[in-house]
């Protein structure tokens, strides 16, 4: 459902997604391992972002006032306490109390916390001491917002929160709006989460319906993902002093951030092969280091008895032969790498065309990146990892067999 925008100054309401198997209203979200995590009563739910489905539940009890992301683990409230979560098994791995009332979001930055409370009127970073006897959360600095917001999210290197009726952006050093977007009629916003491509997965408290909203030129849900970071580069971020940026200027970005764009979101078509082994590890290595989102690829045969009732007109069900494809691909995932299945997409597709199937699911997902294996052929003819590497718009990178080094 889509909202109609006015001149620059609205949000466009992409879609709306109601939860279905949940514990109460959601009124946290944040982005984990290519699935998006809401609080659900007293449960963290795992969600398949494009349908909803929960992929699984933690019961760790968490307080309303948000969820963030660190990478590797989840960040949520309790009982007054900022807690870090692994969030395979809910375990708490470090736990502090700032001594900030009435919470209304808070998201990470590098080591620290951004925190807003006071109801929302004031946000304060947050550092995090781990090497004590006690752990403990350190005010650092503290400034007021001029106005009750509520949720904190990064979307493209950028510090977005909300008021009841619009998604403002912030400057992190002083808490200041720099641009207002009025909400689509009929939302409201408890906390928020952007994806990759700049949307904001939003929830209010209330219910259990997720808004996807996007700002104006920018990429709806049928749109082509644009290739952002979720959270901003360490050097474009200063310490909330309220003094501004320095005379000298925001230094350059780190080389991992002048990478991050093309390796965002990585398709890696695999075969089960050793080739494809080595593949899903390089991509593996890389999402660790930069965060990326990984997509596999397997493509499904038909079979001599699938064509021949599809020729004799008889049903074939083409459907549940790609899930029994993309449940292997996941299985094959987690016999190499136990847990990451986790943080992957799969995907597979029915057809015999390998060098077509990999660019039509490269333009789908929006993939920066291809990963292959292979080497150039010795022949006349082009092997299918020359014309996929030639065919395709987005980057590929071929990497070497093992054998032919």
């Amino acid at each position: 459902m889509n909202a109609s925008l006015a001149a620059g100054d609205a949000a466009q309401l992409v879609r709306e997604l109601d939860v279905a198997d949940q514990d109460g209203a959601l009124c946290g979200a944040a982005f984990w391992g290519g699935r998006l995590v809401v609080i659900s009563g007293a449960y963290l739910l795992r969600l398949v972002p494009r349908s909803g489905r929960v992929v699984d539940r933690l019961e760790t009890f968490p307080a309303p006032g948000g969820l963030a992301c660190d990478g590797p683990h989840l960040w949520q409230r309790r009982q007054g306490r900022f807690e870090r979560l692994d969030p395979r098994t809910g375990i708490v791995t470090l736990s502090f109390v700032p001594g900030l009332d009435e919470v209304t979001g808070f998201e990470r930055l590098d080591d620290d916390l951004l925190v807003l409370h006071a109801g929302g009127t004031r946000l304060a970073r947050v550092q995090v001491r781990k090497h004590v006897p006690a752990n403990e959360g350190i005010v650092a600095s503290d400034v007021e917002t001029g106005e009750a917001l509520r949720g904190l999210t990064w979307a493209a290197g950028e510090l977005w929160s909300a008021t009841s009726r619009e998604l403002v952006r912030i400057d992190p050093s002083t808490a200041a709006v720099a641009q207002r977007l009025a909400f689509p009629s009929g939302v409201e916003v408890r906390d928020f989460a952007a994806d990759v491509s700049g949307r904001f997965w939003c929830v209010d408290g209330t219910s259990i319906t997720i808004h996807i909203v996007a700002r104006p030129g920018w990429p709806g849900e049928e749109g082509p993902p644009l290739p952002l970071p979720q959270a901003p580069p360490s050097s474009r971020v200063i310490d909330l002093s309220g003094e501004g940026p320095s005379a000298a200027g925001v230094p350059s970005a780190s080389p991992v951030t002048r990478a991050a764009p093309t390796f965002d979101r990585i398709l890696v078509p695999v075969d089960f092969s050793a080739a494809s082994r080595h593949a899903l590890a390089t991509a593996l290595l890389l999402q660790d280091r930069l965060g990326s989102e990984v997509h596999l690829l397997h493509l499904a045969e038909q079979g001599d008895n699938a064509a021949f009732l599809a020729g004799a007109g008889a049903p074939v069900s083409y459907g549940g032969l790609a899930e029994d494809a993309r449940e292997e691909a996941l299985r094959f995932v987690n016999n190499l790498f136990p847990g990451r299945a986790d943080y992957v997409v799969a995907h597979a597709r029915v057809g015999a065309d390998a060098v077509r199937v990999v660019e039509a699911v490269a333009r789908e997902i929006g993939a920066t990146l291809v990963l292959l294996e292979g080497s150039p052929g010795r022949s006349l003819f082009r092997t299918p990892v020359e014309k996929i590497a030639r065919d395709l718009t987005s980057a590929v990178l071929v990497l070497q067999p093992p054998s032919a080094r």
